[in-house]
């Protein structure tokens, strides 16, 4: 009975009878893309008479600009809507930088992103978040003092839920949470990217393996090849990423045919060459997105500050929404030459594949003929390793780079509490 008492308490909290109603919407839609159109066209009809900085605004043959976030910044006020159905709240965002970003939203747009949550989760991975046994590693300095307030506390234990604080990891924690996760044996566990990684290598190191786990769901960072090969390894279960952000919330997710299938009903995706026009299937270009269901402040074309590409192929789990085929990361993750070309921050980290000497780096683009490379060393450092990655650094950056090693006792993380490999300080 009183399980029963707190978790009616929790739905009222939450608004989970509100984010289930979404969810049915969501699931009986037959036809996701007019759904998505229906949405649009509500929220252009809304923003033309409620918000002043769309007021005028004429959604045809692409001729919305872009948002960015230079643009949010100046016309902050703007952008806010006179009027909007739910309350409001300030959330914000960070970068590679860790300078954050500021913006409005409102219950109905979390209401539907956690919806979208829901969906992915049932409908995809085949599971259900609410009560399913679950292990979270999660590493933002805001979330981890949300849940230390008591309604969280309940609310994870109603859900099922063993919150592990990311935030700071070292050898001692790392170890405990291995210890948790096999006392617990939970049916999942989600988490950010590089603590994923961490806690994988960490459990190798000890000899551990796991067993009973249905999948482990990646979010917050870019998955990259050998983090995902590890995590999968180490936990004997597949790895799906999810990929979200602060201001839109859910834009897609990994299927069990390891597609990215894009949530159409919660924003619409575009990708977009450096012109800022829109381009056709599979070529790759910067992400732009537009939330359907934030009125208070409406991001519509905004610029996400990611490159990835989407395909009209088809995938055998035969959903019904178009596949992001790439995300090749934050455009700082691309380091830039000086006629304009992009060479992918992932270059950068095979070059530090099976150089054991290494426990952790950083490589830094100070500017066009510089780069920095930050390590954690442990054991002796490989003067041969050194050299042939500094070589194979300027066979792409060009004979003229510099290429600087520094040896630190820790690689800084970001405010969010992430780990950043390639980092890109040159203005593009």
């Amino acid at each position: 009975m009183l399980k029963k008492i707190l978790f009616f308490i929790l739905k009222k909290r939450l608004n989970l009878s509100r984010v289930e109603a979404i969810y049915r919407t969501i699931v009986s839609a037959s036809e996701l893309e007019k759904f998505s159109n229906n949405q649009i066209d509500k929220l252009i009809g809304f923003v033309s008479k409620n918000n002043s900085y769309y007021k005028n605004i004429k959604y045809i043959n692409n001729s919305v600009p872009l948002l960015t976030k230079p643009l949010i910044n100046k016309n902050f006020k703007k952008l806010k809507s006179k009027k909007f159905f739910t309350k409001t709240y300030l959330n914000s965002s960070g970068g590679s930088t860790g300078k954050s970003q500021t913006f409005l939203q409102d219950y109905n747009y979390s209401n539907w992103s956690s919806a979208t949550v829901l969906f992915y989760y049932r409908n995809i991975l085949g599971v259900d978040p609410n009560c399913t046994k679950k292990i979270v590693l999660w590493g933002s300095e805001r979330d981890i003092f949300n849940q230390r307030d008591y309604p969280n506390i309940i609310s994870n234990w109603l859900t099922n839920t063993v919150f592990l604080n990311s935030f700071k990891l070292d050898e001692k924690i790392l170890d405990q949470y291995i210890q948790t996760i096999k006392n617990y044996q939970p049916v999942y566990i989600r988490g950010y990217a590089g603590s994923l990684y961490q806690l994988s290598k960490q459990a190798k190191n000890r000899g551990v393996s796991f067993k009973g786990i249905k999948f482990v769901s990646s979010a917050a960072e870019k998955l990259r090849d050998f983090m995902k090969k590890e995590i999968t390894e180490t936990f004997n279960c597949p790895v799906y990423d999810f990929y979200g952000s602060r201001e839109v919330g859910a834009i897609a997710g990994e299927c069990t045919k390891n597609n990215m299938h894009l949530f159409t009903f919660n924003n619409i995706v575009e990708i977009v060459d450096r012109s800022n026009k829109r381009i056709c299937d599979g070529k790759k270009g910067k992400i732009v997105v537009s939330n359907l269901h934030n009125y208070s402040m409406p991001l519509i074309r905004y610029e996400i500050g990611d490159i990835g590409s989407i395909t009209s192929k088809k995938c055998d789990c035969r959903l019904k929404l178009p596949i992001l085929s790439e995300i090749d990361g934050r455009i700082t993750d691309h380091f830039v030459k000086k006629n304009g070309e992009m060479i992918h921050g992932e270059y950068f980290t095979h070059l530090f594949y099976f150089r054991n000497w290494v426990k952790e780096f950083q490589v830094t683009q100070e500017s066009y003929d510089l780069i920095i490379i930050d390590i954690v060393k442990k054991g002796l450092r490989s003067v041969k390793d050194i050299e042939d990655i500094s070589n194979k650094i300027k066979l792409v950056m060009g004979n003229r780079c510099i290429v600087k090693w520094r040896y630190v006792n820790n690689i800084k993380k970001t405010p969010q509490g992430k780990y950043i490999f390639t980092r890109c300080l040159v203005k593009q």
